[in-house]
This record gives structure tokens, C-alpha cells and sequence, in this order.
């Protein structure tokens, strides 16, 4: 990285003509949030340029600080008078680091709810240059949803965010890619489990961000999702069935609760022409069982069979959550 900045600002300005230059203020506009007029220094994204201050990205960036006590060529570009550092980044995603640099908790409150695009655009470009309380802040967030704790992640999956991020489903994909950028592997289980919930086609294509770009996932994640939905399906149906066609001691209604439970299972476990479609075996039980509309049968057994039930579910879903990793093949 210190050496693509290096060339980035020196490269191509190393000419022995300076009106051989088309100058930058030319090509790219200012931004109308960060262009310090006392700032000394601009980088330029994607056709627009920050104006901002090199002691600050010194002290906060080990990559900016061995970029700058390299010294610099006598002919180069400027802007306003200022050395001009061109980066490959997008405008909005360097705008989102400058913010949680520049503005930091003024912008960003930790009691404030981010989009994951934003977080995400920090982490990215934190670990890039090198300023690792900035990434390790927007991890914390993300790994607040895409966590290794289950009753953290339900929270999370239920509301589609934490108090501190939040995100919808097709963010799995950035968040796989960001947990191997920065080998955050607690964020992979969860994360790729999400992956598995989407589209075939969007495991396979990936999804496009708003600036037209398409986000990925790797062939070998892709194929480990593809394989562990076959797992998460089976799986799913045999606990279904395992849960309702068994009989719990103290059952108080044999037949009764018999043929409940028989109903319950019919209504889970179902097959069409398309065949059972349902990969979310991590999804939680409660809430159906206290729904008495949409589970009738159930609040028809005995309450001794109720709670074994309930009770049932909730193992089988802890050592659902407990295998996922090995269900996505991400250990032997």
C-alpha cells in the first residue's frame, strides 16, 4: 500500500515540463463537506477532492505518515497550492472515513444507528490505511448483528439491525468479504448462515452496490453456502419432525395430544413440486408458539406436552447454532 501512494502521487508528475500538466483542479471538484480552507494537503477520489490536514492523517495513519516523510518531487500536482495524493477509492466511501476521522463522535454516535453501508465503507478503508481504532470501532458494530453470541444475532436477525447498525439481508455477502479482509472469523458463521437465506441467483452473481459495482462472495464461500443449504434443509425437516412427532413423559392427553402433534407436523412439514424451500433452520420457535393464530394445535396439547415442546425447540435450535460451523464447512 505505501508504495501504491507513493506512485499515486509522484508517478506520473515526474516530467520535466510542468505545462505538460492538465491541472487538477481541472478534473476534479471540491467536496463540500471536507475542503478545509486552512488544509494542506488534498486527495483526490473518483473526480473529487478532499481538502484536509496531513498532521492529522499522520497521526492517525501509519500508511499517510510513511507516504509523507518520503520527500516529495520538486514538480507536482496541486490544488490550491496544496500536494495532491490521487487515491483509488470512492468518493463516498473516503467520505464516510473522513467523517469518523474528522468529525468522529459529533458524526458517528455510539448510541447512533448506522446503515452497514456506511460501517462498512469505514472498515474497508480503516484497514487499508491503517488506522485500526477507526476499524476496530466499526467492527464492534457490525459484529453487534453479525455476532457469534445466538441470542445477540436473533435480536439482531429479528429486527434486521442493533442499536448500533443496522442492514438488510443481501449485506451478508460484504460482511463474509469484510470478516476475511480482516480476519474477524466470529462475524463467518453467522454471516455466511445469512448468505444461505438468499436467492440462488444472488449467491451466485453477488449483488450490486448503489455506485454499480457487484459485490461477491468467493467461489469457495459460494459453493460452502450452496452446500450447506442442502445440510440447513435436511436438517430442518428431521428437527421439525423429530419435535412434533415425539412424545413427551407426562403427557396427560395421549390421543389427544397425539393427533395435535400430528397436526402441527403436517403444517411443517410439507413438500410441494418446487420441494421443501426453507434453509432457516436457526429460525426461532417462540414467537410461533405464542402466536395462537398461527399455531392453534399447539395450544390444544396438554401443558405438560406444551413445554417439553417449547423446551425441545430451543435445544435443538442451540445445537443447530453450535454445528453451524461445521455445517458451512468452515472447520473439519
Amino acid at each position: 500500500m505505501q508504495d501504491t501512494l507513493e506512485h499515486s502521487l509522484s508517478g506520473s508528475r515526474n516530467t520535466e515540463n510542468a505545462a505538460d500538466h492538465m491541472s487538477v483542479e481541472q478534473e476534479a471538484t471540491r467536496d463540500e463537506q471536507f475542503w478545509f480552507r486552512d488544509g494542506n494537503v488534498v486527495l483526490q477520489a473518483g473526480g473529487v477532492a478532499f481538502r484536509v490536514y496531513q498532521g492529522t492523517l499522520s497521526q492517525n495513519s501509519e500508511v499517510f505518515d510513511g507516504l509523507f516523510s518520503v520527500p516529495q518531487p520538486v514538480i507536482a500536482d496541486t490544488f490550491d497550492g496544496c500536494p495532491v495524493i490521487q487515491l483509488e477509492d470512492r468518493p463516498d466511501d473516503l467520505r464516510h472515513l473522513l467523517r469518523a476521522l474528522f468529525v468522529g463522535q459529533r458524526f458517528y454516535r455510539h448510541d447512533e444507528q448506522l446503515p452497514f453501508t456506511v460501517v462498512a465503507s469505514i472498515v474497508r478503508l480503516a484497514h487499508k490505511y491503517g488506522m485500526e481504532h477507526l476499524r476496530d470501532d466499526a467492527l464492534e458494530r457490525m459484529k453487534s448483528c453479525f455476532s457469534d453470541d445466538l441470542d445477540v444475532w436473533s435480536e439482531a436477525d429479528v429486527g434486521m439491525g442493533s442499536a448500533s447498525m443496522s442492514y438488510v439481508d443481501t449485506d451478508a455477502i460484504a460482511a463474509v468479504s469484510i470478516a476475511r479482509l480482516t480476519d474477524t472469523y466470529s462475524m463467518l458463521p453467522s454471516a455466511l448462515y445469512t448468505c444461505c437465506q438468499l436467492d440462488t441467483e444472488e449467491i451466485v452473481n453477488g449483488v450490486t452496490r448503489e455506485d454499480g459495482t457487484t459485490e461477491r462472495l468467493t467461489q469457495e464461500d459460494m459453493l460452502r453456502c450452496l452446500n450447506a443449504r442442502r445440510t440447513l434443509l435436511h436438517d430442518n425437516i428431521v428437527s421439525a419432525y423429530t419435535l412434533f412427532t415425539t412424545t413427551p413423559h407426562g403427557c396427560t392427553r395421549h390421543s389427544d395430544c397425539e393427533l395435535m402433534r400430528r397436526n402441527l407436523a403436517d403444517t411443517h412439514i410439507t413438500f410441494d413440486t418446487d420441494g421443501v424451500e426453507d434453509y432457516a433452520y436457526l429460525a426461532d420457535w417462540d414467537p410461533y408458539f405464542r402466536n395462537k393464530e398461527l399455531s392453534g394445535s399447539y395450544h390444544s396439547l396438554c401443558p405438560n406436552c406444551q413445554a417439553a415442546i417449547l423446551e425441545h425447540a430451543r435445544e435443538l435450535r442451540l445445537a443447530a447454532w453450535t454445528s453451524l460451523s461445521k455445517t458451512l464447512n468452515l472447520i473439519a
